[in-house]
């Protein structure tokens, strides 16, 4: 006979534990994402995550993930797995239906799934603030650089390849400031729509600003 004190013990009981632990771990990062978005990442320190993020206990933050540089970790392997995903299926529908990889082709996989869900997903509303502060930021930048997917880099590859840019200098400082406008156009993007100051900016001519922009300052 099972005592009332081990009643709670059991699969379905714990599959509860696990549930409430990932909702957990998903507001400390949702909450970490929008203050290091809003204040930097040296400018918040785990209290106030902990507060934001609503946890009474002052050690949440080490117990699920260890320290404050975990935790920014793991919201960059959140957000760049679901971009991951997006790119993967992009290039696979044209592979699929034998379509050229043009420079064209290349831009439109890597700004389309990122501008979809930072314009339109309310679940990102703040990861371009967050990914702000990173680009800005030498050591979280080193963080961006290692967790870039394997698509990411082979855009980038058959891009430089295609378009013959063999100097590496050159075309680091291409990738740099490719980065740099794709990021602070989507944020003033993002707080033009929040504010109401130009609803037609997630209209097509937008994208295609974007698109052409993008493939002057990489290829230009």
């Amino acid at each position: 006979m099972i005592s009332k004190s081990n009643r709670s013990i059991g699969p379905h009981s714990e599959f509860e534990s696990n549930k409430t632990s990932s909702e957990t771990k998903l507001r400390i990062i949702y909450s970490a994402e929008y203050l290091i978005g809003k204040y930097g990442s040296i400018g918040v320190t785990t209290r106030d995550i902990n507060k934001h993020a609503n946890q009474k206990n002052s050690s949440s933050i080490y117990y699920h993930f260890g320290a404050k540089d975990a935790l920014i970790d793991s919201i960059l392997d959140l957000r760049l797995q679901k971009l991951e995903v997006e790119f993967v299926s992009m290039l696979s529908e044209y592979n699929i239906n034998q379509n050229k990889l043009n420079t064209d082709k290349i831009l439109e996989i890597l700004i389309t799934p990122i501008y979809n869900k930072v314009l339109k997903e309310k679940s990102w509303k703040n990861y371009i603030f967050f990914i702000q502060q990173v680009h800005i930021s030498d050591e979280l930048n080193k963080k961006f650089d290692i967790r870039m997917s394997k698509t990411t880099n082979y855009l980038y590859r058959t891009l430089r390849k295609q378009n013959n840019i063999k100097n590496d200098e050159l075309w680091s400082i291409k990738l740099h400031d490719y980065r740099s406008f794709l990021i602070n156009s989507l944020a003033q993007a993002k707080k033009d729509l929040e504010n109401k100051k130009n609803k037609l900016i997630i209209k097509k001519s937008y994208y295609d600003y974007l698109c052409k922009t993008s493939k002057k300052i990489l290829i230009g």
